[in-house]
């Protein structure tokens, strides 16, 4: 997908990282608005869904740009611009070389932020983070604990390929995934958001994200959402987005000064 950046209104800057084998990975670090917000504002680390590239996903996120937010998306390897193979491991190990960038290159807390498949590596980046001082919020919406969970929910998703469930068991390795440790996110607090007519990855996964994590925890449900659909709509999404707001001001803005 291509988007002539440009255009927007608040354009964003091409970073440039490497790996840890010395592969180029890319992000857009969006700078929202700056005038009447604290200079240690947070900032988002948006994890971003498996289809396409960055470049099909800012707009998710592009809203809270109007609130005086900055969020960085990235390319997992062999997404996009980034190079490399997109393997379990190699897009936790992105997660972490993106958010040590912010670290070194921005004041204020972090917000991790994922959804769908971006949720679940997320969710494994934060655990594995031990308890950063820097991370205020993980917030993770249409996600799951187990890529074999996910991958027998996207298969029983119709009929055609209910009777091949099975496949995820023997295809998806869950080496990598989130299901036993994400109780070690805590005390850092975490919000699992889910429509419960997602489509793709099952409202129950996201209950048993919730049912793993440590408190404290919210669950969101949106009672008419579908994947990753969360802060869109006129009524349904500019609340959801509003609550997203107050809890990153609760969580991220005692310490740092609220926006």
């Amino acid at each position: 997908m291509y988007v002539n950046t440009k255009k927007l209104k608040y354009p964003p800057e091409e970073i440039k990282v490497n790996s840890g084998n010395g592969q180029k990975l890319i992000g857009w670090l969006f700078r929202g608005k700056s005038e009447g917000v604290s200079k240690n504002r947070p900032t988002i680390l948006y994890f971003h869904g498996n289809g396409q590239n960055l470049s099909a996903h800012f707009l998710g996120l592009y809203w809270i740009l109007e609130e005086g937010y900055d969020f960085l998306i990235f390319d997992y390897p062999g997404y996009g611009g980034s190079e490399g193979e997109p393997t379990q491991r190699n897009t936790v190990e992105s997660g972490h070389v993106f958010y040590q960038w912010l670290k070194a290159n921005k004041s204020g807390p972090i917000v991790i932020f994922g959804q769908s498949l971006g949720g679940a590596v997320a969710l494994q980046v934060a655990q594995q983070l031990n308890h950063e001082k820097s991370m205020c919020l993980v917030a993770v919406d249409s996600t799951f604990a187990s890529y074999k969970a996910a991958a027998m929910s996207t298969l029983a998703g119709t009929w055609f390929t209910w009777p091949f469930q099975w496949l995820g068991w023997l295809l998806i390795s869950d080496t990598e995934a989130p299901e036993e440790n994400i109780e070690k996110i805590s005390p850092v607090p975490i919000v699992v958001i889910h429509g419960k007519k997602d489509q793709i990855i099952s409202y129950k996964l996201g209950e048993k994200v919730f049912e793993l994590a440590g408190d404290p925890k919210e669950f969101w449900t949106v009672d008419r959402g579908r994947h990753i659909e969360s802060f869109q709509g006129q009524t349904q999404g500019k609340e959801l987005r509003k609550k997203f707001i107050n809890k990153i001001q609760s969580y991220c803005g005692t310490t740092w000064g609220k926006p």
